[in-house]
């Protein structure tokens, strides 16, 4: 379950002036990566919770607000090595990509995410990576998940 995001955080989001600085964080994992890619959207590297988040421009935009439309967030990240790029052309299934905030005075402190999705689609060129990202899909499955037929359930007809 996500973490709720606490009403001063929330403020200082919001605020068009504050004296906090909120980093976003990135973390790409696959099961046939060894490490985790991770990412702070920060000039410098930023090391939380023991791990170590290599600083890199990029944007994150959260989805319209659309009736009748799965939600999707964007990521924009610039292309300045091949890393990425290079990993998503080894990988054939969809990679998992949670996003956390963390402020840099106390970048040990989770005050948001992490927030789970699944990359959907990707695409890159020289300048930059983007791709959409959408929760697990369980859209696709189908419902009711049991069938009543005469194969499944032969005692009901």
């Amino acid at each position: 379950m996500p973490r709720q995001v606490s009403e001063r955080v929330w403020d200082g989001l919001q605020a068009s002036e504050t004296g906090q600085a909120y980093i976003l964080l990135v973390r790409i994992s696959h099961p046939d990566l060894e490490d985790p890619i991770r990412l702070a959207a920060n000039q410098a590297d930023v090391i939380s919770r023991g791990a170590r988040y290599v600083a890199y421009p990029m944007d994150v935009a959260l989805p319209a607000d659309k009736e009748r439309e799965t939600a999707r967030v964007t990521i924009r990240i610039d292309n300045v090595d091949q890393m990425i790029v290079t990993t998503l052309r080894q990988i054939a299934t969809p990679v998992s990509v949670d996003i956390e905030i963390v402020e840099l005075d106390t970048p040990d402190l989770l005050e948001a995410g992490p927030y789970s999705f699944e990359l959907a689609s990707a695409s890159y060129d020289a300048l930059q990576v983007s791709g959409s990202l959408g929760y697990e899909p369980k859209l696709r499955n189908a419902w009711p998940d049991l069938r009543y037929d005469p194969a499944t359930a032969p005692g009901v007809f």
